[in-house]
């Protein structure tokens, strides 16, 4: 398999797994700042990672998916909360 098969493979994998973190993000409660802190922390980690151990169409397409990642929690961190009175 050439590196563009193994690209596009990885990029299927990759908006999988992001369609899966949204479906699962939206069934729980807003994240608190604490959480969110932790989690953004961590995928800080992965960019980090990716910078050392990745380059050309692999270094884009992890940035891409941690983008994404990012912009999911933070978006479900802004999510209102249902409170009934």
């Amino acid at each position: 398999m050439t590196n563009s098969g193994i690209l596009i493979a990885l990029a299927i994998f990759d908006l999988l797994i992001l369609a899966v973190v949204y479906r699962v993000i939206q069934a729980y409660a807003p994240l608190n700042r604490q959480t969110l802190t932790c989690i953004l922390a961590g995928l800080a980690g992965f960019v980090f990672h990716a910078f050392m151990f990745f380059s050309g169409g692999f270094l884009i397409l992890q940035l891409a998916t941690y983008a994404g990642l990012i912009g999911i929690y933070l978006y479900a961190s802004r999510k209102p909360v249902n409170r009934k009175l």
